[in-house]
């Protein structure tokens, strides 16, 4: 297993070929037992490795499609399986204890039940205050920023980010996010959270106006693009950095939070600062 940003927090993986992402597991080596989060199945190294730390008392699950190798591993070490409360009936698991919202895990490890996900009252879990654990609901597509579950397996968007934003009120602190679908943020994990809310606000807002399409776009240090044009509409969010865009004679600096728009063929220039610029851009034909 791989050692984490915490000494007691160890992971495995899967890449899953299907949707080029990396499935992980989570195991928490703590005094009194420990605990293994959604578990894949492990290599005989990976086996070996939680045997020598002491195998594993409890293993949580976080919703029914991350049973994966639950029952088998609560099977040869002993462990005591918990699922979430919500979908109690007809689970696929014979668990020992069901969890909702405000439980401890384990002493230290709190579960939160997520609305508007696709299987009803997925849990998350808070280590200590600090460390924040996810099922399906938030992922990391790619590295160094989160992304929601796609919205066609939304039950409810509205609500699956009012959960988010519930966590990022109540843990203020939390540093790392790892998440069971992708990559994992190590630092500034809060403020990875709300990147991702405003990205999905963004999103929302440029469907609802006929955008159908948005990309991330960074650009290095010093970037100059002279006058050109586009043959599409533009609506875009700075999200980094610094630029001035250009347009006729009027010239605005735009810095992370700053929204413009511009309309097909229309002739614009753009000039990025020392430490350039990113932003999301949506496009509409």
């Amino acid at each position: 297993m791989k050692r984490l940003h915490r000494p007691d927090l160890y992971a495995w993986s899967c890449f899953d070929e299907s949707r080029d992402v990396d499935f992980n597991s989570v195991a928490w080596v703590r005094t009194g037992g420990n605990v293994l989060i959604d578990p894949l199945p492990m290599s005989a190294h990976d086996r070996e490795h939680l045997e020598r730390l002491g195998g594993a008392s409890t293993i949580v699950v976080t919703n029914s499609d991350h049973t994966r190798s639950a029952a088998e591993l609560a099977s040869h070490f002993g462990a005591e399986l918990c699922g979430p409360r919500a979908e109690r009936e007809g689970f696929a698991l014979s668990c020992g204890r069901w969890l909702a919202d405000g439980d401890e895990a384990a002493p230290g490890l709190r579960v939160i039940e997520l609305q508007g996900s696709k299987t009803p009252g997925e849990l998350a879990l808070v280590l200590e205050g600090t460390t924040l654990i996810t099922g399906d609901l938030v992922r990391g597509h790619a590295a160094g920023s989160l992304n929601l579950l796609p919205a066609a397996k939304l039950a409810s968007r509205d609500d699956a980010m009012a959960s988010v934003r519930r966590i990022i009120q109540e843990y203020r602190v939390i540093d790392a996010v790892l998440v069971g679908d992708g990559w994992p943020v190590f630092r500034d994990g809060a403020l990875a959270l709300a990147a991702m809310l405003q990205l999905e606000a963004f999103k929302a807002e440029a469907a609802a106006e006929g955008f159908l399409e948005v990309l991330e776009r960074a650009w290095p240090p010093g970037t100059v693009l002279d006058r050109h044009t586009h043959p599409f509409d533009v609506k875009a969010l700075v999200v980094r950095g610094e630029l001035w865009l250009t347009i006729g004679s009027d010239t605005r600096r735009l810095t992370a939070g700053d929204t413009f728009a511009l309309e097909r063929g229309v002739p614009h220039a753009e000039r990025y600062a020392d430490a350039g610029a990113a932003y999301w851009v949506a496009r509409r034909q």
